[in-house]
């Protein structure tokens, strides 16, 4: 999703995900707007951060810029309980940045949320992220430790854009 927002903008991209459904939407939105330049020549390749050199070849000496957005970082599991998948997809994702380039990776402030039960306030950069009305803020607690915090969204669609929705039969 937040690609579609960068291709709009005019950055040329690729965009990488291990998730089917986020690649299937990701395809779908290309499909339905291929007429338009910067969305037929968006790039969308499955890829998972643990093998991302086999996986996508890097251009040249790298790209501009790795934007990793939307907490993604923070669902890949500690399976091992070292960190160390972690280590490796850090390295990875930097390793596909070009000297001088820059990695973004956006990661939400949990200690924030533990400590005073809610999303942090403020202005965030996500795609749509102007329709969003409230953040309700939960937290799942296992032998007295967080597992896991869960944001529920209550977004105001326009009506423009209700009209404007495929019919569903």
């Amino acid at each position: 999703v937040d690609s579609i927002m960068l291709v709009e903008e005019g950055f040329n991209m690729v965009s990488v995900d291990a998730s089917d459904k986020m690649l299937k939407y990701a395809l779908k939105s290309r499909w339905e707007r291929r007429k338009e330049a910067a969305f037929d020549q968006w790039v969308i390749e499955e890829a998972n951060w643990l093998t991302l050199s086999e996986d996508i070849q890097k251009p040249g000496d790298g790209f501009d810029a790795v934007i990793c957005l939307g907490n993604s970082f923070a669902h890949l599991p500690d399976f091992k309980g070292d960190q160390s998948d972690q280590k490796l997809a850090l390295q990875n994702i930097a390793s596909m940045v070009r000297p001088g380039g820059i990695l973004i990776i956006d990661h939400r402030n949990y200690d924030y949320i533990l400590e005073t039960g809610r999303a942090p306030q403020g202005k965030n950069i996500y795609y749509k992220s102007d329709l969003t009305q409230d953040i309700s803020t939960s937290v799942l607690w296992v032998n007295n430790k967080p597992h896991m915090i869960t944001l529920d969204y209550t977004i105001h669609v326009p009506q423009a854009t209700l009209r404007n929705l495929p019919e569903v039969r």
